[in-house]
């Protein structure tokens, strides 16, 4: 089930894993990867601190849209990694959760999830620890959004849908000055 749908995030963000002058696929840098996640959890935070709508879709608030983009990353790095996600998740069945004891304190749960995200780093240079790690950081922030009622795939949806029409994101925008690098 996540891996058809890391394998659909990953083929819409395909245009991330290839050099923009030359076109010729990238190897990504984990570190770099696992932060732009990190990014998002701190835009979440911030969304949520100051109860902001999002500014790209203004009918979902920011928190539940920097989720999404949280669980779209995640997703993109499974997918271009080809992490097996339903494989780790089912390995993890029998084993006690990490993310046990979802506490109201939000900053503590994105803090959670952040720590998971850099013992994922540490378990870089292992493939199978790293593909874990990511598996259970998406499945932290899907324990997460039930947590906080939020439609997760609903945010997911629409902000997939956005960001096949982003100007920024094309080749061409990312080459133009301040374009995204990465």
């Amino acid at each position: 089930m996540l891996n058809e749908l890391s394998k659909r995030v990953h083929a819409a963000n395909a245009k991330w894993w290839i050099d923009i002058h030359t076109r010729k696929p990238l190897v990504r840098n984990k570190g770099e990867l696992l932060m732009l996640v990190v990014s998002e959890l701190s835009e979440a935070l911030e969304g949520y601190r100051k109860s902001l709508m999002d500014d790209k879709l203004p009918q979902w608030a920011m928190l539940d849209v920097e989720l999404a983009d949280t669980y779209i990353r995640l997703l993109d790095i499974a997918g271009g990694l080809g992490i097996d996600i339903d494989q780790n998740l089912k390995l993890m069945e029998n084993e006690p959760h990490w993310f046990i004891g979802f506490t109201p304190n939000l900053a503590e749960c994105l803090m959670r999830v952040t720590y998971m995200l850099s013992m994922t780093y540490a378990w870089r240079d292992d493939d199978i620890m790293f593909g874990r790690g990511v598996a259970w950081s998406l499945n932290a922030v899907r324990i997460l959004a039930r947590e906080l009622e939020i439609d997760l795939m609903g945010a997911f949806e629409e902000k997939m849908a956005y960001n096949a029409t982003r100007h920024d994101h094309s080749i061409e925008g990312r080459k133009a000055v301040g374009g995204k690098a990465f």
